[in-house]
């Protein structure tokens, strides 16, 4: 409960701590290679092949998922291009629609469409950082607190009762 309210809740709820955190370790939030892309995720095989066509028809990405009647999701954002998962060979180019990836589980597809290619080393703005910057001032907290701790209350081990453990 205690780190629930000193860290975890602390560190989401903190917007301006967030900020002073992301500013003073800026450079850490840096893109890798990465896309901006149009995500699919079908009920079928079929389905994601018919909405490929129709993406390369120039159908619009929400206007296709809008009527589905949701057979389709799709979703757009900007990620680094180790999180998207091109089928094997496939090299990542502005326009690729690439073919349906069915899921062996239940047999979902989904396919990716790529808008725009960006090089590493762009600076990612706090609202693109955020997930991370949370986890790390999480962290950040989390050893704070710890040292303090341990300068309230010493560590001291009772050397003949440690002793007796080991035997």
């Amino acid at each position: 409960e205690i780190m629930e309210q000193l860290v975890w809740t602390k560190a989401s709820n903190d917007s301006a701590g967030l900020q002073q955190f992301y500013q003073s370790n800026k450079a850490k939030y840096l893109w890798e290679p990465s896309a901006a892309v149009y995500l699919f995720n079908c009920n079928t095989g079929d389905i994601a092949a018919t909405a490929v066509a129709a993406l390369q028809a120039g159908k619009d990405w929400k206007l296709l998922a809008e009527e589905s009647d949701g057979k389709i999701q799709s979703d757009s954002g900007r990620y680094d291009l180790a999180q998207i998962q091109l089928p094997a060979g496939t090299i990542a180019k502005e326009g690729l629609i690439t073919p349906p990836t069915i899921n062996k589980g239940d047999s979902t597809a989904s396919f990716v469409q790529i808008l725009q290619l960006y090089p590493a080393g762009q600076q990612r703005s706090f609202n693109e950082a955020r997930g991370i910057v949370i986890n790390e001032y999480q962290n950040f907290l989390e050893e704070k607190w710890i040292s303090a701790l341990k300068k309230k209350y010493p560590v001291k081990v009772n050397e003949a009762v440690f002793k007796e453990m080991l035997k």
